[in-house]
């Protein structure tokens, strides 16, 4: 099984974002694009998980098309895209819980926050967490569900060197 985009092209006006990408993702494996502001890779990580419908391609993630079988492709995903956004008042803990009992309530969420190095602040409201906290939770919420595919547009946003490593090594 495998996530695989195929002859993915997207124009924004006259502004031609994505020409005829091509990418297979095994499970297990860890890419990353690599481009300047405005290149591209945002759209492609949006397409990915269905938030944008490309002008020509397709999505297939472990073989659902995922433009015909959304829920069963998004399903199979976990995302971070651009900044994380969290209700402020809520605790670190409480954000996730919520869209953990849209997937089916599964996870193990003192996990997940002790993984991101969020365990001790996790019952803190949100609004008092650093941008790099932030950050850690959006990537704890994108492992919800235990997804087989985990996309993450610049996870290292906001954090300080070492979180930058740790993140790194998590990743890994």
């Amino acid at each position: 099984m495998a996530l695989r985009i195929e002859g993915i092209n997207q124009q924004f006006g006259k502004q031609q974002a994505l020409h005829d990408v091509t990418i297979h993702v095994e499970r297990g494996d860890c890419y990353g694009f690599i481009g300047h502001n405005g290149a591209g890779k945002t759209t492609a990580m949006r397409i990915m998980l269905g938030l944008l419908v490309p002008d020509r391609g397709r999505v297939l993630v472990d073989g659902f098309d995922a433009r015909r079988y959304p829920r069963e492709a998004r399903a199979r995903m976990g995302a971070l895209i651009e900044a994380p956004g969290f209700h402020g008042a809520w605790s670190g803990k409480r954000n996730p819980r919520l869209l953990d009992r849209l997937a089916g309530g599964n996870s193990d969420l003192d996990g997940l926050l002790d993984l991101v190095r969020l365990g001790h602040v996790g019952n803190k409201p949100v609004r008092a967490y650093s941008q790099g906290m932030r950050q850690r939770l959006g990537v704890a919420q994108a492992l919800l569900g235990e997804p087989r595919y985990i996309l993450l547009d610049e996870p290292t946003n906001g954090l300080e060197p070492d979180g930058i490593a740790e993140m790194r090594q998590l990743l890994l």
